[in-house]
């Protein structure tokens, strides 16, 4: 017909009252005084019911006085309804109490028609927003209590104004009538749609539910905790990008308010004096204001503060986007004002402040995605998607032909991010057997029988490197039933240092699959990575429903790599000083001699054999001239070389008596063949 889902009640009405003609109440289509309904004599709207005693199964009208309603004024009340209990029921059992609504433009006749009638009593300041959800198109008459009855005189139906929501004062009593305008019946759900502003001690901003808390005067703008602010700040000027100069802080452009920045993570307040500064510009730019420290003080006492006008012209505090010690960052639109404010910490001032204003204009023409050439974004891809080189589209993964071992992606360098699809792959490293059965699990301890691609990862250096697919949680990504559902993103990885065949899923090092603990996307796979060693990333699905694009991601773990191992020398430095075999160092022993290395080797009884660039002890542990070695003395002790007569990477020096001295990694072999330890 006309009506709408949601209907809007307007209050004002509350207080309309008339009142009812007894007569005529008592003629009403419920038959509520028919005792034996033989005759239904007095029913004004059926005129004569059939001989059912009880009238429950009254085909004609189905209101009489068997019911399941209470009469309240002109509605008979069939529940009382609450905010967070909506109600689902059936017309077919409503009453017929109601022949016309005289908020109904149209005027249509409801007396043959059955309406359900639902009481709400508000026990807090609310806002509704009622709907009714059904198959069926139903009208919903809203109707203010009046002299402690339901009178239809104040009743609500306004579809014009179904996104407005009503305000209800606590102890208002509304009574919510639900009915079809040609009769039809069917099950219908009605929810209130209640929400409970929020303002609390709060003078202006949200109140949660779509309406305001208050507004503040001319000249002051809301804080974000509901407070009207005055303007803190008075700015000198605007800024001009690429401009230099100085700034005296308690000089005669500043003013001198206690100020407290929504940037701030300390309890202390800006009680120095502060001068500030506006800027705008009519393109997008990334603005940074650089305010060195005085005289390379590392605190000076005065920080650079930005702050965002909200459309007021009103410089608050409470809406600062960035600040630092020395320099703050924030990004300008076309239609934003920010305040630059350099304020003093504690009282603190300074007279010559040299500040410098640079501005990077974001290059987003013909881009839709990637690097805006300031650090930030022109836009972010959706999932599984990638930007292109060009940054002019979005690009879905497809199969690349990295499909064995043979044929894997090389990673280069990490972070990397690998966009693909499996789809066109086969299921070469399947851990299912010709049956289709898990005859093996898959490195993550479930079986892997999707279509696979592979990368390939070589390590530059001892560490832990992660390794997952992008969560996408959406239809297409996560099947229902992963067993049965198609069109589903891999979701398994397998990491391994050898190519597995199906016979032997052999060299496991790590794997992730979402099946595992019962949880979609578990954490990522973590693994232990070792220098110059290749580690094979196999992406794959539980089944062969599992397959499509995928987005895979590889990252060095936060802190990981700092253990002193590096690829380049191969030497790993102990706790106790002592120096495994590498390119330049021998090996320590527990009693501190020097086992072979390239650049010098010792004997069991610590005297020095030849080595490539030392000299060569003799029997007696005098040292005889090497290469680089140290010169024989008369007295058989051994001087100081560049490299030799020294063991480890930073031995110390013969001293005058042949003995040993102290060094870093080793000991030092003198004329009686005496070795100190690693660390002394």
């Amino acid at each position: 017909m006309k009506h709408t889902l949601l209907i809007t009640i307007l209050l004002a009405n509350l207080a309309f009252g008339c009142s009812t003609d007894d007569e005529a109440a008592a003629d009403t289509a419920t038959t509520s005084t028919d005792a034996t309904d033989a005759t239904d004599a007095g029913d004004a709207i059926d005129g004569a019911d059939t001989t059912d005693a009880t009238d429950s199964t009254d085909g004609v009208d189905s209101s009489d006085s068997s019911a399941a309603c209470t009469q309240e004024g002109e509605c008979c009340v069939f529940d009382t309804i609450t905010c967070d209990s909506p109600i689902t029921a059936n017309n077919l059992d409503g009453a017929r109490s109601i022949g016309d609504y005289p908020c109904d433009e149209y005027n249509v006749d409801y007396a043959a028609f059955p309406e359900m009638v639902y009481k709400f009593t508000a026990t807090a300041d609310t806002k509704i927003d009622p709907s009714i959800v059904s198959t069926l198109l139903f009208d919903l008459f809203i109707v203010p209590e009046s002299d402690g009855t339901c009178n239809l005189a104040g009743c609500t139906l306004d579809p014009a104004n179904v996104e407005e929501v009503t305000e209800v004062p606590a102890g208002t009593t509304l009574y919510f009538v639900v009915e079809h305008w040609q009769g039809q019946t069917g099950e219908f759900t009605l929810d209130l749609g209640c929400c409970t502003p929020t303002c609390g001690e709060k003078t202006c901003g949200d109140d949660g539910c779509g309406g305001t808390c208050g507004t503040c005067d001319a000249g002051q703008t809301c804080s974000p905790d509901g407070a009207c602010l005055s303007n803190e700040c008075s700015p000198v000027r605007a800024l001009i990008c690429g401009e230099s100069f100085t700034v005296d802080t308690a000089g005669p452009d500043s003013t001198n308010s206690t100020l407290e920045h929504g940037c701030a993570q300390y309890e202390d307040v800006y009680s120095g004096p502060e001068v500030a500064y506006s800027f705008s510009s009519d393109s997008e730019v990334e603005v940074t204001i650089d305010a060195p420290e005085v005289n390379a003080v590392e605190d000076d006492g005065v920080d650079v503060i930005a702050i965002k006008d909200q459309g007021d012209g009103v410089c608050n505090m409470q809406f600062c986007e960035s600040s630092g010690i020395s320099t703050a960052v924030f990004f300008s639109a076309p239609s934003d004002t920010h305040y630059v404010v350099f304020d003093g910490y504690a009282g603190a001032s300074q007279s010559e402040l040299n500040v410098g204003v640079t501005c990077c204009y974001a290059e987003c023409d013909g881009k839709v995605c990637g690097d805006d050439g300031c650090g930030n974004s022109c836009a972010s891809c959706p999932a599984l998607e990638a930007c292109a080189a060009d940054q002019t589209a979005c690009v879905s993964g497809q199969f690349a032909g990295n499909g064995t071992c043979d044929t894997a992606e090389i990673i280069t360098a990490l972070p990397f991010v690998g966009i693909g699809s499996t789809a066109g792959a086969t299921a070469d490293y399947s851990t299912l057997n010709d049956s289709g059965d898990a005859a093996l699990p898959g490195c993550a301890g479930i079986q892997s029988g999707g279509k696979d691609v592979v990368y390939s990862y070589t390590a530059v250096m001892n560490g832990t490197i992660e390794v997952w697919l992008e969560q996408v949680l959406d239809n297409v990504s996560v099947c229902a039933n992963p067993l049965n559902d198609t069109g589903c993103t891999p979701k398994t990885v397998n990491i391994v240092t050898s190519c597995p065949d199906a016979a032997d899923f052999a060299g496991c090092i790590a794997g992730v699959d979402y099946l595992v603990d019962g949880t979609p996307f578990p954490t990522r796979a973590q693994v232990d990575v070792i220098a110059n060693t290749t580690y094979l990333i196999i992406v794959s699905g539980y089944n062969a429903n599992e397959e499509g694009p995928y987005k895979l991601l590889v990252d060095i773990l936060e802190g990981s790599g700092s253990d002193g191992t590096d690829a380049t020398d191969g030497g790993t430095d102990a706790s106790d000083g002592t120096t495994t075999t590498g390119d330049d160092g021998g090996t320590d022993t527990s009693d501190g001699t020097t086992t072979t290395g390239d650049d010098g080797t010792a004997g069991s009884d610590g005297t020095m054999t030849a080595g490539d660039d030392g000299g060569t002890d003799t029997s007696d542990g005098t040292m005889t001239t090497g290469d680089d070695g140290g010169t024989d003395a008369s007295g058989g002790m051994a001087t100081t070389g560049s490299d030799g007569g020294t063991t480890g990477d930073d031995g110390g020096t013969d001293a005058s008596g042949g003995m040993a001295t102290t060094g870093s990694d080793g000991g030092t072999t003198g004329s009686d063949g005496d070795t100190t330890g690693g660390e002394g």
